[in-house]
């Protein structure tokens, strides 16, 4: 990154901040497309980041720049942003913020050494940076766990129906290690990551952008597997919840075997009418409606978070135990489940066949797919073959190193 935050907004403003905020990036190692379902993940954050200089002022608006987007920021919480540019994420901010945003200003400046669109949860990270230091020079006394959870709301408001993954792994996460998430009631442990194993993440050459199309594939596999905890919970006599999640039903006796008998693709209308559920219950998401009558995958929903789930169990026990055949393995049968999941894409599954060739023992998509990174796992001899071929693939990859996250790493600027 050009320069630090801190001398951009002296330049800027005439005077230090207040605050500067340092929010990592992540890596999700495995447990993909769980968390909105309330099952376990493993991800870590990264050395890369966002930082975030900012102070009060009592203009009443959020005003601000980002050295790495154009658009100068200018909103209070009544406006609202296009939903295509930078400004989005600050407008869900001040949005979730309600009254304790009320006539408070304050001016940042944002950078990154992150890859924007690349599925490294560079929106997370800004996000809950912005959050973090608009609780910091407000004085808004909100407790950590609650900023990650605000900070999700904010994505949701402006985006697609995201978990609490990102945020989690972005503040919790200790240098050296993944961090294990489990959800409802949110805990996490660090899981270290043995010396024996290098991660490597490669980039597919295609952006993960939130774009409509994008965004709207998302939320139909988050839809999916709502009809498919709904329909679980009703042959097996249990409770999903509101809305429904597979994490509620996974530890019932038979739940895996009953996925057998879920329906390829199904729709919320036909779902709500058999089951007796209410409309929006289904298909209600944080920043629209889904349409009752698009239909959408199920039975590969259920099959793959569940399968996923179990994964991530066994991946934890895997490093802990340093066996990095084993996680490589898991590794490449999460990308597979993926691609059955309709997440993949061309260039990922070439990308992570390259990075196997190249020495990994294991190589997957990592974050939400339809495009960004990949991750590897290989030894320290192999190393660096497998950054050259994702860098002769699309010209960018890295060893990504396990970092601390927010409330553990000192904001450096």
């Amino acid at each position: 990154m050009e320069g630090t935050v801190a001398e951009a907004f002296r330049e800027r403003y005439g005077h230090e901040p207040e605050t500067v905020v340092r929010a990592p990036g992540r890596v999700n190692l495995i447990g993909e497309h769980t968390d909105y379902s309330l099952l376990p993940v493993l991800p870590m954050a990264i050395t890369e980041a966002v930082y975030l200089a900012a102070s009060a002022d009592d203009s009443g608006r959020l005003r601000g720049i980002s050295q790495g987007h154009e658009g100068e920021l200018d909103l209070d919480r009544s406006e609202v942003s296009p939903a295509e540019n930078w400004h989005r994420y600050p407008t869900g901010v001040l949005r979730v913020l309600g009254e304790r945003a009320e006539g408070r200003g304050a001016h940042i400046v944002v950078g990154s050494t992150l890859p924007v669109a690349g599925g490294l949860s560079s929106s997370s990270a800004f996000t809950l940076a912005l959050v973090e230091a608009l609780a910091r020079v407000w004085d808004l006394n909100i407790e950590v766990e609650a900023e990650a959870i605000l900070a999700s709301e904010a994505e949701r408001a402006v985006g697609i129906e995201c978990g609490l993954m990102d945020q989690t792994v972005i503040t919790f996460a200790e240098t050296g290690s993944a961090l294990r998430i489990d959800f409802e009631p949110l805990r996490w442990r660090p899981v270290p990551l043995p010396e024996g194993i290098r991660i490597v993440a490669a980039y597919s050459g295609r952006d993960a952008l939130k774009t409509t199309a994008i965004g709207e594939a998302y939320d139909a596999r988050v839809v999916g597997c709502r009809i498919a905890a709904a329909r679980l919970a009703g042959i097996l006599g249990v409770e999903a919840g509101h809305p429904p999640a597979l994490g509620r039903v996974a530890g019932a006796e038979g739940a895996a075997e009953m996925v057998s008998m879920l329906p390829d693709r199904d729709t919320v209308a036909a779902a709500a009418d058999e089951l007796g559920l209410c409309l929006d219950d289904i298909g209600g998401l944080s920043a629209r409606f889904f349409h009752p009558d698009e239909a959408v995958p199920v039975h590969a929903c259920a099959e793959h978070v569940l399968g996923e789930a179990k994964r991530v169990d066994e991946a934890e026990a895997a490093l802990l135990a340093g066996d990095i055949g084993v996680f490589g393995a898991l590794l490449d049968a999460s990308h597979a489940s993926l691609g059955r999941y309709g997440v993949s894409t061309p260039a990922l599954d070439e990308l992570c066949g390259r990075l196997r060739d190249a020495g990994a023992v294991g190589a997957r998509l990592t974050g939400a797919g339809f495009g960004g990174f990949a991750v590897a796992v290989a030894s320290p001899a192999a190393l660096e073959q497998v950054i050259g071929a994702g860098e002769e693939y699309a010209g960018l990859a890295f060893e990504a190193v396990p970092a601390a996250g927010m409330m553990q790493g000192a904001a450096d600027g």
